[in-house]
């Protein structure tokens, strides 16, 4: 019997378009694609911090415009932008 925990796994922060977004999320793909903006004109930012790990570092990268297009629009680029940040 498998058992499912409520617990949040990830905090998940996107700085961009001049505004904020935070997220609690076991899904990291699914937080990226809830904040999706219409149209991005800026830079991005993205921090991810582990929920409940003792010493938790926090994990941020820098996306410059295109590719934070392409975190938006591109599955296969989305995919290994997460691999990596999570492996950090």
């Amino acid at each position: 019997m498998a058992t499912t925990t409520r617990t949040k796994k990830y905090k998940v922060t996107f700085f961009l378009n001049g505004q904020t977004f935070e997220k609690r999320t076991n899904d990291v793909e699914q937080a990226i694609m809830d904040i999706k903006p219409d149209v991005l004109l800026t830079e991005m930012y993205v921090q991810v911090k582990r929920i409940g790990m003792p010493n938790a570092d926090t994990v941020e990268r820098r996306l410059n415009l295109i590719r934070g297009k392409q975190l938006f629009n591109n599955d296969d680029f989305r995919k290994v932008f997460i691999i990596n940040l999570l492996l950090d």
